[in-house]
């Protein structure tokens, strides 16, 4: 039985980079933008979930694309809707590239 949600696949290991972060282990990558990436993550601690892990991408962690990502996180955090994923979570790697896991939400397209 898989551990990734119906109608995903796992991906061929093709991401150089951390497993995981903090309490999150990496699935697979599920989305990217310009700025950063999305990953089904799997929160091992305190709870165990599946989530959404956006993280800014290698290399694009400039002042500038920074603020606007913690800017993102911060706004997606105060709202409480049900069409947005709710914000769990918020960091940094060890690297110091932010992160903020979410509400891991599969649309069928």
């Amino acid at each position: 039985m898989s551990d990734l949600p119906e109608g995903l696949t796992r991906a061929p290991r093709l991401h150089v980079g951390p497993a995981t972060i903090g309490p999150y282990r990496m699935l697979q990558r599920v989305g990217e933008g310009g700025m950063g990436e999305v990953w089904l993550a799997e929160q091992t601690r305190p709870v165990h979930r599946q989530v959404a892990l956006k993280i800014i991408k290698a290399g694009m962690d400039t002042a500038q694309v920074v603020a606007r990502f913690e800017a993102e996180r911060q706004a997606l955090a105060l709202m409480a809707h049900p069409a947005i994923a709710q914000v769990f979570d918020a960091g940094a790697t060890p690297e110091g590239r932010p992160f903020f896991a979410m509400e891991f939400v599969l649309v069928n397209r």
